[in-house]
């Protein structure tokens, strides 16, 4: 009969074979997990336009959050990584999952129950990456990361308006122009520059650039300088020293702008005209007309009733047949104004050419005039590049606050190499332990059977 002591003492004679088949079974499943593991990759972002928490791009359209591993995104990941894998087989293996808060989720369970209906826009996802046997985590990290750097970029791209100015610079081609039409574009330029960098500084007047040190109002003084100073100076030593390449071409030109904005004007004068006169006549055949909204006959009553329950769903036309001729009139009106202010300044630059100059001074005035230009150029230049600078921190900075990663990309195998070599180091060693006991039973009913005979 097998006692326990014996079980003991057939394990403690077998110890060494046992404890190398547990070795050897728990170093074969750590090769074997490792050569078969599979890694995952998950990262968490929120998108931070507060239209996608209503369901809509920021264009507008409708949102949809499978662009996140759209073909477009994936093409780039593809070439940017050099990936063997086509671009349907990649998208294979990310999930985007949006990321509902459990308040949302008990108050549309709360609705259903009462059977109302409740709409959530999730604007928080989590997307995962699931890996292939034989990739490893740092090209699963890899992979991730470039979906998540390609998408942001995607978005940008697609859906921000990416700040910029009309840096035109100094170049040969503009030798060809006379003086006033060289100051005529730099005036020019320079108050559109201005005008996007006063509009960049009201939507964001804390914006300081990383690389100048500079807001968009200080960059703006500094062409504000160029605008009320530098140019009305070259204006003037133009006006004064009748500066020009030609005169008399000159003349010609504006003489023929000023006919042509007057003609313009006559053409405005008339439709003007016409929006008073049908004003006038759609005014005398509505007077006797009673309101619509009125029910009182008593025309041109002050005693008018306030409509004060009015249905917010009903579609009203705000502009009105008299407001449409008023708006015509003014806007025709205007323009005209306009003209005539256009053909005045034709007016008073023929007459500065026109009048007696002093001819020795204008050699010299000239050459100040040439010396000025290169000098508002040169400063032109300078600015652009540090008003470049200014917008592209401000992009970048822009871009990025579209999109927030609220986590790294988190790295994690699929299957435990610690459970399974536990695993294997219980099975060979129940194995190893059944095998000893078996063979040293059958020993000793060996040697109890001879003993008998």
């Amino acid at each position: 009969m097998i006692t326990i002591w014996d079980i003991f003492k057939y394990i403690f004679k077998w110890k060494s074979v046992i404890a190398i088949i547990v070795a050897v079974a728990v170093v074969f499943s750590y090769w074997r997990v490792n050569t078969n593991q599979i890694y995952n990759a998950t990262v968490i972002i929120q998108l931070n336009n507060s239209s996608i928490s209503k369901g809509n791009a920021p264009d507008g359209s409708k949102y949809d959050y499978y662009e996140i591993a759209s073909p477009n995104v994936l093409t780039e990941v593809v070439r940017e990584l050099g990936l063997k894998t086509g671009i349907d087989a990649l998208r294979t293996k990310i999930t985007v999952s949006p990321i509902i808060p459990q308040t949302e989720k008990e108050i549309q369970e709360s609705k259903e129950k009462s059977g109302e209906k409740h709409e959530y826009y999730p604007n928080t996802f989590s997307i995962t990456y699931a890996g292939r046997v034989g990739e490893s985590s740092g090209t699963i990290r890899e992979i991730l990361e470039s979906v998540i750097d390609n998408y942001m970029e995607f978005y940008n791209t697609k859906y921000s308006d990416k700040a910029s100015i009309n840096d035109t610079a100094y170049s040969e081609e503009m030798g060809s122009f006379d003086y006033i039409e060289k100051a005529d574009m730099l005036s020019q330029n320079v108050y559109d520059i201005m005008q996007t960098l006063e509009g960049l500084s009201s939507a964001d007047p804390s914006f300081r650039s990383s690389s100048t040190g500079y807001t968009f109002k200080d960059i703006s003084n500094k062409y504000k300088y160029l605008r009320d100073f530098s140019i009305p100076e070259v204006y003037s030593d133009i006006y004064s020293g009748q500066i020009t390449k030609d005169k008399s071409l000159l003349i010609k030109t504006y003489t023929q702008e000023k006919e042509d904005y007057l003609l313009q004007r006559k053409n405005f004068l008339e439709e003007a005209e016409l929006a008073k006169t049908r004003m006038e006549s759609f005014s005398l055949a509505n007077k006797n007309v009673p309101n619509a909204y009125n029910n009182n006959t008593r025309n041109n009553s002050d005693n008018i009733e306030m409509i004060e329950d009015i249905n917010a769903s009903r579609n009203v036309n705000e502009e009105t047949t008299y407001d449409h001729f008023m708006r015509s009139y003014v806007d025709a009106s205007i323009a005209a104004n306009n003209l005539l202010l256009k053909a005045e300044d034709c007016d008073n630059i023929i007459a500065k050419f026109t009048a007696k100059v002093n001819v020795k001074e204008q050699e010299t005035i000239e050459e100040n005039v040439d010396n000025k230009l290169n000098e508002i150029f040169v400063t032109m230049n300078d600015l652009n590049k540090e008003a470049m600078m200014v917008i592209q921190d401000y992009n970048d900075y822009n871009e990025a606050s579209h999109i927030s990663p609220l986590t790294g990309v988190n790295c994690y195998p699929t299957m435990s190499v610690m459970l399974y070599m536990l695993l294997a180091a219980f099975v060979s060693g129940f194995f190893s332990i059944i095998l000893a006991i078996s063979v040293e039973v059958f020993k000793k009913i060996k040697r109890e059977n001879r003993g008998s005979l």
